[in-house]
């Protein structure tokens, strides 16, 4: 069934979508895009690094105020490992996001649970910089996503603007 262009365009809420959300939803898409893609390279570069074994030092997680009164958790792994029998201390766990802070409870605890203080663990160091470390190397899927969805949605935008352009009424000159 063919949309009446016309028809729909002559809807208020139609005209807001196209005017307003629409272009202010592309925006913040491409935001997005550009502030995920800042961290693929650095996640990339950690598949390179060199593998040695460390100890959780920490491992907890502290509640703060965060927008409407709803409280944020956030979680803090603390680790050390050695490299050339030198000491190194870090508390990144990857270089893509997904340990920052979190709007739920159970979402810090699990990354707490994941690593529970004096559990041996897997460290990733870059063999230039060893003070550089992580505990998960690589890239995250909800990394990479805004990469794939994010020209989906800007080609589906581009054609609903198309659509539009095309069957809009044209103005007749008044005699």
């Amino acid at each position: 069934m063919a949309i009446d262009w016309e028809k729909e365009l002559e809807k208020p809420l139609m005209r807001y979508t196209m005017r307003v959300f629409l272009p202010c939803f592309i925006v913040a898409l491409v935001f997005l895009t550009i502030k995920f893609s800042e961290a693929l390279p650095d996640g990339m570069r950690t598949f390179g690094w060199l593998k040695t074994t460390g100890v959780i030092e920490e491992s907890s997680y502290r509640s703060t105020p965060g927008p409407s009164f709803n409280s944020r958790f956030t979680p803090t792994i603390a680790y050390s490992y050695e490299v050339d029998g030198i000491t190194h201390q870090s508390e990144v766990v990857t270089k893509t996001f997904g340990y920052g802070t979190f709007k739920y409870e159970h979402q810090a605890r699990r990354v707490v649970n994941r690593y529970p203080e004096g559990s041996v663990v897997d460290v990733y160091y870059d063999p230039s910089d060893p003070e550089e470390a992580v505990l998960e190397r690589g890239v995250k899927w909800f990394a990479v996503m805004p990469l794939v969805v994010g020209p989906i949605f800007a080609l589906a935008f581009l054609r609903l603007l198309f659509e539009v352009w095309r069957k809009r009424p044209m103005k007749r000159a008044v005699q």
